[in-house]
């Protein structure tokens, strides 16, 4: 079992040593003048620099009306895919597997519409798993939920947070 939550174990260091710059308001000014000259091109996609960019809309599906821009880049990892709104704000950043980009695989972060954190945690094989931070709109944290996990217990006793006890039999306690 203790194979199975070292990975929740190191994602869970990862997420803590970047959920308080995370939740910080991000926008890429480059994506905005980007979608612009889309729009302006009447074009869906395009691709520049080895960046396929492709117009989506809120739901990050693609559309040639999308109102958000999606970058894709092949990396050694999968796609590294980055997702911007209407004003520019950061929605989504992510790897897929996947050049169709259907299984998400590796550390994800989503934003709210105003640019602030909203969620952050893995996906493994297009699955989320393990701890998932999340924000409301304000970044206040809200409560983690954990995925992929049978034994929630495990993973805490694995990260220091919990212990337990040993169960002795009436056999082995008298010797």
């Amino acid at each position: 079992m203790r194979h199975k939550l070292l990975p929740c174990a190191v994602l869970l260091v990862l997420l803590a040593s970047t959920s308080t710059a995370m939740a910080q308001h991000s926008t890429v000014p480059a994506d905005l003048d980007l979608m612009a000259r889309m729009q302006q091109e009447g074009r869906s996609f395009l691709m520049d620099h080895g960046v396929r960019y492709e117009r989506v809309n809120a739901a990050f599906q693609p559309t040639p009306t999308g109102d958000h821009l999606r970058a894709v880049t092949a990396t050694d990892q999968g796609h590294a895919v980055r997702v911007t709104g209407p004003t520019g704000s950061l929605r989504m950043t992510g790897t897929y597997r996947d050049a169709d980009l259907r299984v998400a695989h590796g550390i994800f972060a989503y934003h709210h519409p105003n640019g602030l954190l909203e969620s952050q945690g893995a996906y493994v094989g297009g699955v989320k798993h393990g701890v998932w931070q999340r924000y409301d709109e304000a970044g206040r944290a809200l409560a983690e939920r954990c995925y992929g996990v049978v034994d929630p217990e495990s993973l805490m006793e694995v990260n220091g947070w919990a212990s337990r006890a040993v169960v002795v039999d009436r056999a082995s306690a008298g010797k």
